[in-house]
């Protein structure tokens, strides 16, 4: 009994470790960003974009994180590949916010590109950090 509990602890860690990198990092990304921009958070705009916004900026995470729980990779690949693709977003809003003179919406056209880059070379380093398993004996 104390394995399936301590079993249940550990998955609903998990999940909360999955959903703070795949959710939680863009979303206070773009709480940053309306707070710098705007020097404060404008709620209409927030209802109103906030929910596309962070479809925009979590997708390359989520999408990273569904195709490795498909093909059943190990958790050094997918945490690789996904704080590659949280470098990613936090290097584009750098060079919007700090880089940029005018604001730049259309350096978000580099996102999605970016981080497939970085996410597979946060993966590729997953790769070599991670050990080799032993094989199941059968």
């Amino acid at each position: 009994m104390n394995a399936v509990k301590q079993s249940s602890q550990q998955s609903w860690k998990m999940l909360f470790i999955n959903l703070g990198m795949t959710i939680g990092v863009p979303t206070v990304s773009l709480v940053v960003m309306n707070v710098f921009v705007h020097q404060k958070i404008p709620i209409l705009e927030w209802l109103a974009f906030g929910p596309l916004n962070i479809a925009f900026f979590a997708l390359p995470q989520l999408v990273w994180f569904f195709v490795t729980r498909w093909l059943k990779m190990s958790r050094f690949v997918v945490y690789g590949g996904l704080c590659g693709a949280n470098v990613a977003l936090i290097a584009v809003l750098i060079w919007i916010l700090h880089v940029s003179t005018d604001g730049d919406s259309l350096g978000w056209i580099f996102y999605w590109p970016v981080a497939a880059v970085t996410t597979l070379t946060g993966a590729s380093s997953g790769t070599f950090c991670s050990r080799p398993r032993k094989p199941k004996p059968e």
